[in-house]
């Protein structure tokens, strides 16, 4: 009895340091700021620190996309991610870490998402609209900046997504802002 019980604790003690070894080995992959670590966070998600991190993470940055949306703060060309960290309660350093583990982009190129989608619908719904008028009104800065963005997130120019968009309303075809660009909680 007493040799099966010291079997027992071996055991479980080996096991108990394999467990705090691979922990600390995951730990070191999420430091790095690769999208390969980033990706590897998600799957080991087994070491209950690491789940509670990745779930108050995931609060922040669903926080901040619900944020941008609701009030909008992506049209202010000037805005800094310090603004955003305000509005939505946390410092900037824990938002930059949820928006860049939980969307895999960066500040700003979560601004410009919600700027392009911004002016997918203030096209479908204004199709006459200048290009200045829809680019300040996407809150971008420049039109050139807007361009690059806008070919990011639809893999198209503004001009040859116009176009199509176009003609797609003189079939009189239904047409959505998710035809072109991702949902953000789908990415």
């Amino acid at each position: 009895m007493n040799t099966i019980a010291l079997v027992l604790i071996i055991a479980q003690t080996v096991l108990t340091l394999w467990l705090v070894s691979r922990a600390r080995k995951l730990r070191k992959k999420i430091g790095r700021k690769s999208i390969r670590a980033r990706k590897t966070y998600k799957h080991y998600a087994e070491d209950s620190s690491l789940l509670y991190e990745s779930n108050d993470l995931f609060y922040i940055a669903s926080k901040a996309a619900h944020v941008m949306e609701a009030k909008k703060l992506y049209l202010n060309s000037q805005l800094r991610i310090a603004d955003l960290s305000k509005a939505v309660g946390t410092n900037r350093n824990y938002l930059s870490k949820a928006i860049n583990d939980c969307f895999m982009m960066n500040f700003s190129q979560m601004c410009n998402y919600f700027r392009v989608k911004e002016a997918c619908v203030l096209y479908l719904s204004q199709p006459g609209i200048s290009r200045k008028e829809w680019v300040s009104k996407s809150g971008f800065k420049s039109f050139s900046s807007f361009s690059n963005a806008f070919g990011n997130f639809t893999q198209r120019s503004p001009v040859k997504w116009q176009r199509e968009v176009k003609k797609r309303l003189k079939k009189k075809e239904t047409i959505s802002v998710y035809d072109y660009i991702k949902d953000l909680n789908k990415i």
